[in-house]
């Protein structure tokens, strides 16, 4: 026994020091997350719904409209995303015709996490709705990019009379080649995720997350050069919203069987655009079978553009929300 105990007062010592390790990143990292939630803080709302808080920012139209009041249009970010990426895209433009209420969707930006083992797109279309509704927003529009689009499909899906066009963007709505699904599956749940997170914020700030961008999000095209530095980035490289972001997207995975069950209801319009050369979520194989099989829905292919449609196609994109919101009848 004794000749084995220095070993074990070295594995004691070994073990001890790499947990006060990881906690002194635990702390550092506190500190750091901090300092972003201090340089980024909420801009609109935070609307609670049972007991979830949800941050909604509400952008009156600053076009006049006469008696008539003008549509309302929301508008759903994708992973990793918060409203700064609406803001700095669409919602200027889009304020001309509608009032827009942007959503952080949950664990992003400024809204909660979800608190229980469900966090695919039909549970945040469910909580999305009730904010809106809360924030005033009646038969809005409904906007989605990335895997914003599948919660926007999700939101169609149950509420069809308060939804009168949805407009779809590179969405994450239907299973492509190239996702990683049983890995993703494997790391849904609590302590897997909550490490990937941790590992994710030590790694992920500077020249990672400015490579994922130019390479993955933005590629083939030309990121805006100050994209991260004005559009909130930082706040996706904290650890609530790296968990979220692999909670959601294993729980995505599964709900691909019933997103596709429910298209051929989704009958109002529907307007789908998508880059060919989409790096993220892979056209071929997404919206096309969504253009068929959704009973009135409209495809633009822009041709060798990638995942960030709407920040490098904006007119495009706003042609699309127009064509939805006239085939809808509204003003």
């Amino acid at each position: 026994m004794a000749a084995h105990s220095p070993f074990r007062r070295r594995l004691v010592l070994t073990l001890l020091l790499a947990v006060l390790a990881l906690l002194g990143l635990d702390r550092w990292l506190d500190v750091r997350e901090a300092a972003i939630a201090a340089a980024w803080p909420p801009e609109g709302r935070l609307i609670e719904v049972n007991g979830q808080k949800v941050h909604v920012l509400t952008l009156p139209a600053t076009a006049a409209t006469g008696r008539r009041k003008p549509a309302d249009i929301v508008l759903i970010h994708g992973a990793g995303g918060n409203w700064h990426d609406m803001t700095g895209s669409l919602a200027p433009s889009l304020r001309a015709r509608f009032r827009v209420f942007v959503i952080d969707r949950p664990g992003h930006g400024w809204t909660a996490p979800l608190p229980g083992p469900a966090h695919g797109p039909f549970v945040q279309a469910r909580l999305l709705h009730a904010a809106a509704r809360a924030a005033g927003a009646r038969s809005p529009v409904v906007v989605g990019h990335s895997y914003g689009g599948a919660v926007a499909l999700a939101w169609a899906e149950l509420y069809p009379d308060e939804t009168p066009a949805v407009v779809l963007l590179a969405p994450a709505a239907r299973p492509w080649r190239g996702l990683p699904r049983r890995l993703l599956l494997l790391l849904g749940n609590e302590p897997a995720a909550g490490a990937l997170a941790f590992v994710a914020a030590l790694l992920a700030p500077g020249p990672v997350s400015r490579f994922i961008l130019e390479q993955r999000i933005f590629a083939p095209e030309r990121m805006p050069p100050d994209y991260p530095e004005r559009r909130g980035v930082a706040l996706a490289l904290r650890r609530v919203t790296q968990k979220a972001v692999t909670l959601q997207l294993a729980d995505l995975v599964q709900a691909f069987p019933r997103l596709e069950a429910g298209l051929g209801h989704v009958r109002m319009p529907v307007e789908i655009v998508q880059g060919t050369a989409d790096r993220m979520v892979r056209f071929e194989d997404v919206s096309p079978p969504l253009a068929r099989a959704l009973p009135d829905a409209r495809l633009t292919a822009i041709e060798g553009a990638g995942h960030m449609v709407h920040w490098l196609h904006r007119d495009t994109v706003l042609a699309a929300i127009g064509r939805a919101a006239t085939r809808a009848g509204l003003p």
